[in-house]
């Protein structure tokens, strides 16, 4: 999967991943997602001890994309010996994952990552709030509604976003140097 890595912080992410090619796998998300939490800090002592994954399910349930995100964070929380701590929202409610937030907030967490449809309206709201706070949303950008309202990335977000459109050119591309001369396109309106 190729990834568009969105946000003030972008430019120090890069620097931290610059041995990466351009073409990185999912699995890469979350040594990526490590370098966004310590983009938005001065140092890595300024981090605190708590990190929260504030999700649809617990401990990558849901399908291989929550597993490696998952692992990722596990791993990154054993080597910095922090705490990782997941919050599941009560329903698929922007309300509830609102409160899943604050409630890790509440409980200490200097960092949430958070992953879902739904988290892009709720870190919308609460990273206006909580300043101090530094959010990582994976495969969405904060937007105040469904109907596509503002969309804005706070400089204490870090958005990580799959580029989709841009695997399947590399795809084709890959199919055409393989000697595939009779090539067909399925997908969306959008």
């Amino acid at each position: 999967m190729i990834l568009n890595i969105q946000g003030r912080n972008h430019v120090k992410l890069l620097r931290k991943i610059r041995g990466a090619g351009p073409v990185i796998s999912i699995g890469m998300v979350m040594i990526i997602t490590g370098s966004a939490m310590l983009g938005g800090c001065g140092s890595d002592s300024e981090l605190g001890e708590v990190i929260a994954f504030v999700g649809n399910t617990e401990s990558g349930e849901g399908g291989p994309a929550n597993a490696e995100i998952w692992q990722g964070l596990t791993d990154y929380a054993n080597e910095t010996n922090r705490e990782l701590v997941t919050y599941v929202p009560e329903s698929g409610s922007v309300r509830d994952a609102e409160l899943a937030m604050k409630s890790a907030i509440d409980d200490g967490a200097d960092v949430i990552v958070c992953s879902g449809t739904e988290m892009n309206y709720a870190v919308y709201e609460v990273q206006k709030i909580e300043k101090h706070t530094q959010f990582v949303l994976i495969d969405g950008v904060p937007a105040e509604n469904k109907e596509g309202g503002d969309k804005r990335i706070r400089g204490n977000t870090c958005s990580i976003i799959f580029s989709r459109e841009i695997a399947g050119f590399l795809a084709g591309y890959a199919a055409v140097k393989d000697g595939c001369r009779f090539l067909g396109f399925y997908g969306g309106s959008k």
